[in-house]
């Protein structure tokens, strides 16, 4: 009988890198600059994720419990939206560096050239999501609509939109 070989952890650490690599292209999911593999899988293990290899494929614990992989990564995407890209570019897409070059081909392709002309070059051009007066800054009330900003003017009032402006 055989003893099991125990790769060193520098070793098993690669080799895990390049399997979650793997089932991220498998899932299309693309990280977004600044984001890597190895971040990714520290992340997923502050999620309470513990990856590892066995026999060349990629296995999960969370506590005693084997994981099924693919479906946390599709989890820890949904909840994290902001670490890759758009895979559907049917809805959401508010600006154009939330495409990659892939993601844009297929955003034009399915919209046209106009439309994404149409879209605005940058997210930080896209208005907030949420106009909390308490954490709105002066550089994202500037950049809301006319419309919008009436609306809030007729919401808030003058002195709200003084303390708006007034903060950086």
């Amino acid at each position: 009988m055989s003893t099991p070989t125990i790769k060193p952890a520098d070793v098993q650490g690669e080799e895990i890198s390049n399997l979650l690599e793997q089932q991220l292209q498998r899932h299309s999911l693309r990280l977004r600059p600044g984001a890597t593999v190895a971040s990714l899988a520290a992340d997923l293990k502050a999620a309470g994720l513990t990856l590892e290899s066995k026999f060349g494929t990629l296995c999960g614990k969370v506590g005693d419990v084997v994981a099924d992989v693919p479906a946390c990564i599709e989890s820890f995407a949904a909840k994290n939206a902001d670490k890759f890209f758009a895979r559907d570019v049917s809805m959401g897409i508010q600006s154009r560096d939330q495409l990659d070059l892939k993601g844009k081909a297929q955003f034009i392709t399915k919209h046209g050239l106009a439309a994404f002309e149409q879209l605005k070059s940058k997210a930080s051009d896209v208005e907030p999501a949420s106009l909390d007066p308490s954490k709105l800054t002066a550089a994202e009330y500037k950049r809301l609509s006319h419309a919008t900003k009436v609306e809030c003017i007729r919401a808030w009032g003058s002195d709200r939109i003084a303390a708006i402006m007034a903060r950086r």
